[in-house]
């Protein structure tokens, strides 16, 4: 059993916080109090999407590599079930809960425009995670992510091998030149949008998991044969990446932020590596209790947060509310309340059990090997 990284938990709750305080200020304008240095910040939030994309990388580095470089029998199906339980069950049930609000819409009398997007053939991709493969949209605008996220999922057993052979010095030649020219690409994409921009949204999909991905793995592959040296500079590092990722956000124009800052990549491979070190002020923040409960609910949270925030939309429209008004102030607090309650009771009732069951229903012992 590995040793549990708890500030990389807890990072995970920043990202998904990041990315709901995004929606919130997107979709609910007339909710968030404009506070300059702030609002802008929080315009980068797409940046948290990054990060969980990296850290996914590392994790499944971190936890997977010998396992499946040199699989047993039965490995390979063991970690492809348990990478289907963990983000299946909470896709299907919030994908089933933007079709009944759907439904629901349509029988008010007020249906939302489909376009694309709900359709039956779209539907059924969404139901086979194929939502980030043209000409599929997400049903539930955050899954995107999780499509092309189950696509590194099933490229790692074939980086596996490859990766455990890679000397420390080797990993780090090939992050830095991936990280390079995949920011290269990002900028590329991101400015010729205008040019193409049926392609573009689909292009940064898969663009930023394969940075991302590999990114996070070859960092982890580094981080296992420097881990005091995590460590001895985790107590700087992570706040200055912190800060790093930060200024790259305010100095990044709107418009762009609403695609990706793509400048403060090589501030989160930095987070990333001092978060591991496990040391330093910050660390022992992000290994709170309370962070490492927001880590474990994140992913709940980051699924469920764009539905309620549809229906906090819509109050907000039937009310009129104004902006800084106390009626503004009372809807934001229930918002962050029924997020909050709404992601944690998703991982307790849906998520964590359906990765139990699927674990022990893939246990070793239940999968029998073939002679």
């Amino acid at each position: 059993m590995r040793e549990q990284l708890y500030p990389l938990t807890g990072l995970r709750g920043l990202a998904s916080a990041w990315v709901v305080l995004l929606h919130l200020q997107l979709l609910t304008p007339a909710l968030m109090p404009h506070v300059p240095v702030l609002s802008t910040i929080i315009s980068g939030g797409n940046l948290g999407v990054d990060i969980f994309f990296m850290l996914s990388g590392f994790v499944i580095t971190y936890t997977y590599l010998e396992k499946l470089a040199k699989p047993a029998p039965g490995a390979l199906k063991r970690y492809l079930w348990l990478r289907v339980a963990r983000i299946y069950p909470i896709h299907l049930a919030t994908m089933l809960l933007v079709l009944c609000l759907v439904l629901l819409s349509a029988a008010a009398g007020s249906p939302p425009e489909a376009g694309r997007r709900f359709t039956p053939v779209n539907f059924m991709m969404n139901l086979f995670m194929l939502q980030a493969v043209p000409p599929a949209l997400a049903w539930n605008d955050p899954a995107w992510s999780i499509s092309t996220e189950f696509a590194a999922y099933l490229v790692f057993p074939l980086l596996a091998p490859v990766l455990i052979r890679l000397k420390p010095r080797s990993a780090v030649v090939a992050l830095v030149t991936i990280l390079c020219a995949g920011m290269v690409l990002l900028l590329l994409i991101t400015y010729s949008a205008h040019e193409w921009p049926y392609w573009s949204g689909y292009a940064l999909m898969w663009a930023r998991i394969a940075i991302c991905f590999p990114v996070g793995a070859l960092l982890c592959v580094f981080w296992r044969a420097n881990t005091g040296l995590a460590a001895s500079n985790a107590a700087w590092m992570v706040p200055v990446s912190l800060a790093g990722i930060a200024v790259v956000s305010l100095l990044t124009p709107p418009a762009v932020a609403l695609d990706l800052p793509v400048l403060a990549y090589p501030f989160i491979v930095l987070l990333l590596f001092g978060a591991a070190g496990g040391v330093g002020a910050c660390n022992r923040a992000l290994s709170t209790r309370f962070m490492q409960w927001s880590g474990r609910i994140s992913y709940s949270v980051y699924l469920i947060h764009f539905p309620v925030l549809l229906v906090v939309g819509q109050i907000v429209g039937i009310a009129g509310v104004e902006a800084g008004s106390p009626l503004a102030w009372v809807l934001l607090l229930l918002a962050f309340v029924a997020i909050t309650g709404a992601g944690a009771a998703l991982y307790s009732f849906v998520e964590e059990p359906a990765r139990k069951l699927i674990r022990r229903w893939t246990a070793p012992h239940a999968i029998p090997e073939r002679g």
